[in-house]
């Protein structure tokens, strides 16, 4: 068991979190977990006891939905997976793990995938928080570092589920312009599924960002997802984005439940990124970060060496029509505010 207290960072996809993975990756002293609990679905959190064969399943099942939206033609850059004429799966036999986690850290995924089975199947029935803590801890010993910290995209749902798993995490809250993100989240295809559904089920009186449906841990969200998973028509869920409009009210209706949920963490638990600050002034925000992350370790040659990666860049939003600017605009303010963006 590592000595640090776990450390995880969220928001609601497409605000830079992605960013901050690759930059922990490089750091000498931290296992950056990536994608660790999106690659389950709704799967992740719902079982409380399980023994290792079970666990072993979560980690390798991989849900329709993951396979056709994450994928080499549908999101090369987020599946980091590389097939080579001597792979042993294919897209449809692909363990989740290996869609993004494993290779994000590792030159040889299928190698530690081998190495990982039997140890976690080994193991005895316990919580779901220690099956999580005794794999991320072996895989923080077994690549040489002293802590690890796990970013997922869309986790801004999971805080609840998170902080029930593991009663003492950090969290780090990284948050971007609104209009940018949903317009960003729109556009791609995990999250653009997400969006079409919630706004469907709502209809219903069925909110996914909300308990008792609250996607992230649902049993009953989760069993009927695994009745009906070949039949959901996801291909043409994700064939044409959504209405800006809709795409801003998505965001801003997980803003206000991300925030409330984060209410529950300590306060000096937990810490805020604008990634308008991570571009402007990234070597400051960066020191902030991981101070708060990992106290007492040495930072500086990481500081060196990532404080010139991040760049700005201009708004797509403003590309938009005047009319669908406005339209955005709006339907992101309720988020927006609660923000503190001006």
């Amino acid at each position: 068991m590592t000595e640090f207290a776990p450390v995880f960072i969220v928001g609601t996809g497409r605000c830079g979190s992605t960013l901050m993975s690759n930059l922990i990756n490089q750091h000498r002293d931290i296992l950056s977990l990536s994608e660790v609990f999106v690659s389950f679905a709704n799967a992740g959190f719902v079982h409380k006891q399980l023994d290792g064969e079970k666990f072993w399943r979560l980690l390798t099942d991989a849900s329709p939905v993951l396979r056709k939206t994450i994928n080499p033609d549908n999101s090369p850059v987020e599946f980091t997976y590389e097939f080579t004429p001597d792979s042993p799966w294919t897209m449809q036999t692909l363990p989740a793990c290996l869609y993004m986690t494993l290779p994000h850290f590792s030159d040889d995924p299928d190698g530690l995938y081998r190495e990982m089975e039997p140890l976690i199947k080994a193991r005895a029935r316990a919580a779901l928080g220690d099956h999580y803590r005794f794999w991320f801890d072996w895989l923080t010993a077994r690549e040489g570092k002293k802590l690890w910290i796990e970013r997922s995209g869309n986790s801004l749902t999971m805080v609840k589920p998170l902080l029930r798993t593991f009663p003492n995490a950090k969290f780090v809250h990284i948050h971007r312009d609104g209009r940018e993100t949903a317009l960003s989240m729109a556009n791609f295809l995990p999250l653009r599924f997400f969006m079409k559904i919630w706004a469907r089920l709502r209809w219903l009186g069925v909110d996914l960002l909300k308990p008792p449906f609250r996607y992230s841990d649902s049993r009953l969200i989760h069993f009927f997802s695994q009745l009906t998973a070949e039949q959901i028509p996801v291909e043409r869920l994700i064939a044409s984005p959504p209405d800006v409009a809709e795409a801003g009210r998505f965001w801003s209706a997980m803003i206000a439940q991300g925030l409330k949920d984060l209410e529950a963490v300590q306060r000096d638990h937990l810490h805020i990124i604008n990634y308008r600050d991570l571009v402007i002034k990234p070597r400051e925000t960066l020191e902030k970060f991981i101070e708060f992350s990992a106290p007492g370790l040495d930072h500086q040659p990481w500081l060196d060496r990532v404080s010139s990666i991040p760049k700005d860049s201009p708004p797509k939003w403003l590309t938009l029509s005047k009319a669908d600017q406005v339209r955005l605009e709006t339907a992101c303010k309720p988020g927006m505010q609660l923000l503190g963006y001006v």
